[in-house]
């Protein structure tokens, strides 16, 4: 691991207590206490973020963390009246007496398992100022730096590739929080943004299933204390998604789920009445700041929660008959929540903003049904080694199945089928699944419409696996273990029968965190995150977007250009990045950019500068004073939208002032 990880523990604070501290006077609010209040406060907090910046970007207040203060405390005001019809609090992580001893075995499994999982991915990337030598990288980190420029974070006015434009959505509650990351901490925009996913990934997600373990499995510490450990249990997530896109928003709204999906359980199936509103509110709350890091992630949560849906209205439909009360009333909640469910879906598809997603498949089948369900039992499903996101030469080996997790999934499907308030876990599980088999192995019309949302995209739909599947191999694990412990120490003493499971707890809990990512399914999962932020120092050009020598020629741009004046640069030879590393203005941030006039004409005769007066007049439009030239493009493709910006000095328009290898900066002198 690099020792200038260290350097950057000011990034690494202010990104632990963006993601977290917005979310705490609202869940407290919602009469949430203890650890359940501060796993659940992440999830508050996207909520907070997303809308602050909103509302900030609407009333023209410059964006800043003292928006989201007032965002938190509007947020709780809001809740408060909401949780006093409720009887009592919400459920405490323990109960009883005896919680010290049990409490500090679930924080010592949560936290090693939190930092081992965290040690990895900081080997892994390499260096707090690696980027990942992705497509979508430049559009993401560039959109942290017109936050900081702009002062507005409202995902309404994310106009980085239309920049004629006045108002474009784009989820963005994940910028806004990278970008106030940078404004705390003085950091750079690279770090803050692999602090921000890091922390999304080691603290948020696990935190999550902790809240998710508690709603669903009860107070039991056993099976606790197991939780967060097998969070990264599956390659899946969040490895896979980490290395893929990059993919930053998906990463943060998945990462924000288990915390929603637990706040379901609790309001539909642990409490009654008025004592169900304050884990619903904060579930809808919730899962709107999901939408606003990356709306899939809200489409996930609803379907993963229907069948909850289905027992708590069986449960409804039961409590009705005990009462005496005839069949049609006991049945009457039925039809009316599948009308409110198709009625808010039927809404949600028909928004101008969402409404493109319906039936867009943009990825094709590439295996049979049964092959994809092969993958799913085995939970090699798109398991990173397997997916050529990278040069055939540089893939890695062929899948490699996780059996230890996969038979504890299974284990755990067929116990929870037992256990009457654990049924609905294996049939969200199924939809997960169900989901996989379409966008991986099966072509039928309903394809588009039912995983539009993620573009068919196999990637995305196998990272929604864990999410099921963690709670599942939780009870696969601590189920059968826990009744043997009964058996064994039936007629031992109480302080046995109290410390046997703890210690065991324990025991499993280390052989998963250290035992488990030695295998070779994970060694070749980190792999393939090393893989998407390498930066090889010996390199010549680079395959991906930036290479070590690269990185460092961004400093030189910087003390080169002057403050404001923009640079020119084809955008797959991760010249765009200019302006999130550099801190200078680039007019083409990403490769899909839709270029206006003056950036199309820049583009494509540039190099006639000289001739076509029309040039310049762009030229000073757009107050272009230099040209990026990165060399070789991203996987090395052939690109045509930027002829102009090519033989530049040949054709007296531009000189160069500083040159490393290939990367080469150029004055336009001709305007």
């Amino acid at each position: 691991m690099s020792p200038d990880w260290f350097a950057t523990w000011p990034v690494a604070v202010a990104a632990l207590a963006v993601l977290v501290l917005p979310g705490v006077l609202p869940a407290y609010a919602l009469r949430l206490r203890g650890a359940v209040a501060w796993c659940a406060a992440p999830l508050l907090s996207a909520a907070v973020i997303g809308l602050s910046a909103i509302v900030g970007g609407a009333t023209g207040i410059t964006w800043s963390v003292w928006v989201v203060v007032g965002g938190s405390v509007v947020a709780g005001a809001l809740a408060w009246p909401l949780a006093r019809g409720a009887r009592r609090a919400g459920p405490r992580l323990l109960v009883g007496p005896r919680t010290v001893v049990p409490g500090a075995v679930i924080a010592l499994t949560t936290v090693l398992a939190v930092l081992a999982q965290l040690r990895r991915m900081l080997g892994a990337v390499g260096g707090p100022e690696r980027v990942a030598q992705t497509y979508d990288t430049p559009y993401h980190l560039n959109s942290v730096r017109m936050i900081l420029e702009n002062g507005d974070a409202s995902s309404l006015h994310m106009t980085l590739t239309v920049p004629e434009r006045a108002t474009v959505f784009y989820p963005a509650a994940w910028h806004g929080a990278t970008s106030l990351v940078v404004q705390l901490s003085g950091g750079s925009v690279p770090a803050a943004a692999n602090w921000v996913t890091l922390v999304a990934c080691a603290v948020v997600w696990p935190a999550g299933m902790l809240l998710l373990a508690r709603a669903l499995l009860g107070p039991r510490a056993l099976f606790l204390a197991l939780a967060a450990p097998l969070a990264f249990a599956l390659t899946q997530f969040p490895n896979r998604l980490f290395s893929f896109g990059l993919l930053y928003p998906n990463v943060y709204s998945y990462a924000l789920l288990p915390a929603a999906l637990g706040l379901v359980v609790v309001g539909a199936l642990l409490t009654h009445g008025r004592g169900r509103i304050p884990a619903l509110a904060g579930a809808a709350v919730g899962a709107l700041g999901i939408g606003l890091a990356q709306p899939n992630g809200t489409f996930a949560l609803l379907y993963v929660s229907a069948p909850v849906l289905v027992l708590a209205l069986a449960r409804a439909t039961a409590r009705s008959r005990r009462r005496g009360r005839p069949w049609w009333k006991a049945l009457l909640p039925w039809p009316v929540a599948a009308a409110a469910v198709a009625c808010v879906f039927g809404l949600v598809v028909t928004l101008p903003l969402l409404s493109g997603f319906v039936g867009k498949a943009n990825w094709a089948v590439t295996n049979t049904p049964v092959g994809a369900l092969r993958e799913a039992a085995t939970l090699t499903a798109m398991h990173p080694s397997i997916t050529p996101n990278f040069p055939a030469s540089e893939n890695f080996a062929g899948g490699v199945p996780n059996w230890p997790v996969a038979v504890l999934v299974v284990v755990g499907a067929i116990l929870a089928l037992v256990v009457r308030r654990w049924r609905w876990l294996p049939f969200s599980y199924a939809i997960l699944v169900g989901l996989w088999l379409l966008v991986r192995g099966l072509d039928v019309p309903l394809r588009g419409a039912l995983t539009g949302f993620w573009y068919a995209d196999p990637q995305r739909i196998a990272a929604l696996l864990p999410l099921v599947a963690v709670p599942l191999a939780v009870i696969g694990l601590a189920a059968p273990v826990g009744l043997l412990l009964r058996q064994l120490l039936s007629g031992r003493s109480s302080r046995a029968r109290r410390a046997a499971p703890l210690v065991v707890a324990v025991l499993l809990a280390l052989a998963v965190v250290l035992v488990l990512p030695r295998s070779e399914h994970f060694r070749s999962s980190f792999g393939y995150v090393a893989h998407a932020y390498r930066a090889d120092p010996d390199s010549i050009g680079s395959d991906g977007l930036l290479d070590a020598n690269e990185s460092e020629f961004m400093d030189e741009v910087e003390s080169v250009v002057p403050p404001g004046v923009a640079i020119a640069g084809d955008p797959w030879d991760g010249s765009a990045l200019a302006w999130a590393i550099a801190d200078r203005p680039v007019i083409y941030p990403h490769m899909g950019i839709v270029k206006d006039p003056a950036r199309a004409l820049i583009a494509s005769s540039l190099v006639d500068a000289n001739t076509d007066p029309a040039v310049c007049e762009a030229v000073h439009e757009l107050n272009v004073g230099y040209v990026l030239d990165m060399g070789q493009r991203l996987n090395g493709e052939v690109t045509v939208g930027y002829p102009g910006l090519l033989g530049l000095e040949e054709a007296g328009v531009a000189r160069v002032v500083a040159q490393e290898g290939p990367a080469r900066l150029l004055e336009i002198t001709a305007c």
